[in-house]
């Protein structure tokens, strides 16, 4: 929760005027895309030396997007929680048929009973118009994506904690490609940024924040996925395990 509290007052100080206001108040003044990056690296101080022109020129050379809260392309769901990112980068694209999404999470180190249920879910609710979001780490996350790309109508939505141009997990990027073909890979990371362990439990927000419901398949007491459920619960999403 505090890492939640921390975004929030780091959004509600960014203004001309050097005092908290509403976020929408911030948001609606008209800032152009490189200014609201500049005010996101205030936000994700790790990311070390920030310049929004070499973000733009990175994503306009890797067919990546930069989307600000205030772009019509925004994700509507995720202008709902309490802490939405200024920016996202995209790879691939977001579409208003994926409202209708469900987050799967879990262990990086699952049983065999939770990769089947995993596809099985991952599957069947794909088959049914839902589209399936997850964090694209190794064992549950990433057998939920696979699962859904074999579906033909599927859909599905991944969140990275780091940079879109790093691969991570290693050795992932052709999943990262795969994606991208039905769906979108999000970051809230400037290009560059490492897969900083901090970075994952604020992620969450974003996974729970673009879904519906949170389904938990396979995961321990010290997981992150119970991270993203509590996000969930405080979103007003539904969890289920």
């Amino acid at each position: 929760m505090s890492q939640t509290v921390e975004n929030l007052k780091a959004l509600l100080v960014l203004n001309r005027f050097g005092r908290p206001k509403p976020v929408i108040e911030l948001l609606s003044q008209g800032f152009t895309p490189s200014e609201i990056l500049e005010r996101e690296a205030l936000v994700c101080p790790q990311s070390g030396s920030f310049h929004p022109e070499h973000e733009i020129e990175e994503a306009q050379k890797n067919h990546f997007q930069l989307i600000t809260f205030l772009d019509a392309r925004y994700p509507e769901p995720l202008k709902e929680i309490i802490d939405p990112p200024l920016v996202l980068y995209v790879a691939g694209s977001w579409n208003p048929t994926d409202w209708a999404a469900i987050a799967m999470v879990g262990t990086r180190h699952p049983s065999f009973y939770g990769i089947g249920q995993a596809r099985r879910f991952a599957r069947e609710l794909a088959e049914q118009g839902c589209t399936i979001v997850s964090g694209m780490a190794k064992g549950i996350d990433q057998t939920s994506h696979e699962a859904v790309l074999e579906v033909s109508i599927g859909r599905t939505l991944a969140v990275l904690g780091c940079g879109l141009d790093q691969d991570y997990p290693k050795g992932s990027r052709l999943l990262f490609d795969r994606i991208t073909e039905k769906g979108a890979v999000f970051s809230e990371y400037p290009f560059g940024t490492p897969p900083f362990s901090e970075n994952f439990p604020r992620r969450n927000r974003i996974i729970s924040g673009l879904s519906l419901a949170v389904v938990i398949v396979d995961a321990g007491q010290q997981s992150g996925a119970l991270i993203t459920a509590g996000f969930a619960a405080e979103q007003g999403r539904e969890v289920f395990a």
